[in-house]
Parts: structure tokens; C-alpha cells; sequence
């Protein structure tokens, strides 16, 4: 027996379109797999009868194209909300608006305010050390904000739990260094 193969399910994906800038555009699609599963080698020759005890299911998902509609991304152990709004096509890409919340960045523990040029406290409730690094923080904060917007705004899947461990390691990497 081989070591390896390929499997083929016959079947048949429905795809849903619509329209945007002039141009249809797909926004969903699914494929519904038929009861045809053949097993080839790498040669496309079929192979005789594998058990599915010794195969190890795969799931069937398809990779799914952007939502169109303007929505909202919450990455809530980050605290972090995108907003994409106003989907238009420009040189056959996709290409959305944004906004960006987060509370990644440190407030001021007087006044709550993020930026130290507008802190409001009649008092320093912090020195002066402790100010630049807040503020040396914030603007490492805002950087990791910028890009995973300018991400979300290209259409990279920033839900995926690969994107989030990559802003959890970047976050714990910059923790470490500060």
C-alpha cells in the first residue's frame, strides 16, 4: 500500500455574488461534497479500498471571500474593535475604510487621558520617568493599532487564532523589552 494518495470527493460549490463598484463580486460560497470519493496515487491511478479508520478527517471548509457589508471585528481579549465601512474596488482588489478602539495604550492615572499632551492634572500624580515610558508605551500601542487596521482594511483575516497569536507575541515581546 502507498503512503500516500490523493483523495477526490465529486461534488459542487455554490457561490453567491454581489454587486460593488459595477462589479459582481463573491461573498459567500460553500461546497456540498457527493457521495463519488475516489483515491489516487501520484500518478492518478485509482487505489484499491482504504478503511476510513485509518484516515483522519479533514473538514471540507472553504476559505471564505470578505464580507462586503460594513461590520465590526472585536478581538476581545485585546480589547481591540475594528470597524470596516465603505467596501470599493480599486485595481480588482477589495479595498475597505476603517476605524480602530483599543485599549492597548496607558491613560494617565490622574486624568484617564492616553496622550500626555492632553493630560489635564493641576497635580503630577506620576514622575517624570514614568510619564516617558507611558508615553514611549503608548506609541508602540499605536503602531500595533495601525497595522493590524491598515490589515483589516486590506482584507487579511485578523479573527484568525494565527493573526491573534501574532499580536499576543508581538504584545508579550514588547512587554519583555520595555
Amino acid at each position: 500500500m502507498s503512503k500516500q494518495y490523493n483523495k477526490v470527493t465529486t461534488g459542487f460549490v455554490i457561490q453567491e455574488y454581489k454587486k460593488v463598484d459595477g462589479r459582481f463580486v463573491c461573498v459567500g460560497q460553500e461546497f456540498t461534497a457527493g457521495d463519488q470519493v475516489d483515491r489516487e496515487d501520484e500518478y492518478g491511478d485509482i487505489i484499491g479500498h482504504i478503511p476510513v479508520a485509518q484516515e483522519v478527517y479533514q473538514s471540507f471548509d472553504m476559505i471564505q471571500p470578505v464580507n462586503l457589508e460594513d461590520h465590526t471585528i472585536r478581538l476581545d481579549e485585546f480589547n481591540i474593535e475594528v470597524s470596516l465601512v465603505d467596501a470599493r474596488i480599486h485595481d480588482g482588489e477589495i479595498l475597505w475604510g476603517g476605524s480602530i478602539v483599543s485599549g492597548l495604550q496607558e491613560k494617565c492615572p490622574g486624568c484617564g487621558m492616553v496622550d500626555v499632551t492632553d493630560c489635564i492634572c493641576t497635580e503630577r500624580v506620576e514622575d517624570q520617568d514614568d510619564m516617558y515610558d507611558r508615553e514611549r508605551y503608548n506609541e508602540l500601542m499605536h503602531s500595533i493599532e495601525s497595522l493590524i487596521l491598515s490589515h483589516a482594511c486590506a482584507g487579511v483575516n485578523i479573527e484568525s487564532k494565527e493573526y491573534r497569536q501574532g499580536i499576543q507575541n508581538t504584545l508579550d515581546s514588547i512587554g519583555n523589552n520595555i
